[in-house]
């Protein structure tokens, strides 16, 4: 038998958005900062939260690095290139 969880939508909205600009301003992953917040203030078990930190976490991890693989080639004169 599974047990569900429920979370707010609006509530996981806003953490979000806050964790994606706190994130993306400091270049911090947002599962570290998440998944806190969420066993905290949404009372979600700790081992439902860390499967989806880590799935998170992962996805942005391939494709920042699909991202800076795509882009490097137009930036090989600057500090951006790979040192290979």
């Amino acid at each position: 038998m599974a047990i569900l969880y429920d979370a707010s939508t609006v509530g996981l909205f806003v953490l979000s958005l806050i964790v994606g600009v706190i994130g993306g301003t400091y270049g911090i992953g947002g599962g570290a900062i998440i998944a806190p917040f969420l066993v905290a203030m949404f009372h979600l078990p700790v081992h439902s939260v860390a499967g989806a930190a880590l799935l998170g976490t992962f996805i942005t991890s391939v494709a920042g690095v699909a991202i800076y693989t795509l882009i490097s080639p137009f930036y090989s004169e600057s500090h951006l290139a790979i040192n290979a």
